[in-house]
């Protein structure tokens, strides 16, 4: 397979994605301009899909602040005439980084821990489903832990 020149490519066929990837870009930045400076850095991407704007961000914590001004951004694109959006989605996008923590073991409670936790209710009451669901996390911890020496 050779590789292409830019410029044997139609031109004509590329025009409508570049004309969608500068609508995306504005639109962008009419987001950034409604939220305060320390969220719109945050707010790294938008996609248009019918009537529904997804905005992109980088954690579920910034994505939650951006919700929140969710409606002044809508207000904010009609006023701009862009009248056909009429929902707002935000959306957050796992990074690199976050994918390979995700192999970490966790880290089990002490032993004196497990034990307290296994320990039946002074009261005398097994139906109380407190103390069985306190009992059974106990029993767990004690297999993981075991499984973990052995």
């Amino acid at each position: 397979m050779l590789f292409k020149s830019v410029s044997k490519f139609q031109i004509q066929s590329l025009l409508p994605c570049v004309e969608q990837i500068a609508r995306q870009q504005k639109l962008l930045k009419m987001i950034k301009n409604v939220l305060p400076p320390q969220i719109a850095s945050h707010a790294t991407h938008c996609v248009v899909s019918g009537h529904r704007l997804s905005v992109y961000t980088d954690s579920a914590s910034w994505a939650s602040q951006i919700r929140f001004f969710s409606n002044d951004i809508l207000d904010e694109l009609r006023e701009r005439g862009e009248a056909s959006l009429v929902r707002l989605q935000v959306r957050v996008l796992i990074s690199a980084c976050r994918q390979t923590k995700a192999g970490r073991k966790p880290r089990l409670p002490s032993e004196e821990t497990i034990d307290l936790l296994c320990l039946k209710p002074e009261s005398g009451r097994v139906d109380d489903p407190l103390a069985q669901a306190l009992m059974k996390l106990g029993a767990t911890l004690r297999r993981r832990a075991a499984d973990r020496a052995g």
